[in-house]
């Protein structure tokens, strides 16, 4: 009963902190979601490495052994510039087209994919590599190499996520639904941006 009782007082706590301090909890939580992302995309990257490597001790030792903190660091902060642009970003929406009629969901559907995708995915991409003490000439190969492969599966994965955003959630929720389904779409993204792709 002691746990029930701490989860619902954590609960009504997050819940109070985005009623009264949301910029804040939307930063905070898009941090530590685009961390659990990276720690998701790594995880299943040593246990694939290890499986093609045919190592037999794919046990925990081996993720713990192998996982870079410091990349996790990285991605994390990185929702420290990525939060607060999404804030506002849903505020503009809300504001411009407040309501939930299709014509104002499409509106902002297309809005997001086609202004907030591309921007948010060439901050990412900067911000990580600029995070890796790289050039720009690196940043520069890096969108030649992969910002369209990550832009096409920007554009499978959003849109139906989007369209629940719009319609089903309440606006103070918006981005906090958005991280948690952040989490598996930043574990592609990191697995996307820290490995080869063709």
């Amino acid at each position: 009963m002691a746990i029930v009782s701490k989860i619902s007082h954590s609960f009504q706590y997050c819940k109070r902190m985005f009623k009264t301090h949301l910029l804040l909890s939307n930063t905070a939580s898009t941090m530590c979601l685009l961390g659990i992302g990276d720690s998701l995309s790594q995880h299943i990257e040593i246990r694939l490495t290890n499986k093609w490597n045919h190592n037999l001790t794919q046990d925990s030792h081996s993720v713990v052994q192998n996982y870079d903190l410091i990349r996790t660091i990285k991605v994390a902060s990185v929702g420290s510039l990525t939060g607060p642009f999404l804030h506002n970003w849903y505020l503009f929406l809300d504001k411009k087209y407040p309501f939930k009629n299709p014509k104002s969901i499409i509106k902002k559907m297309l809005l997001d994919q086609l202004l907030a995708a591309p921007l948010l995915n060439i901050l990412f991409i900067t911000a990580i590599h600029t995070l890796d003490g790289k050039h720009l000439k690196q940043i520069y190969e890096t969108f030649k190499e992969k910002l369209l492969t990550i832009y096409a599966y920007d554009c499978m994965i959003w849109p139906l996520c989007q369209f629940i955003n719009f319609y089903f959630i309440p606006n103070v929720y918006r981005l906090l639904y958005i991280n948690f389904i952040s989490v598996l779409w930043n574990a592609l993204l990191s697995f996307l941006m820290f490995n080869d792709i063709d």
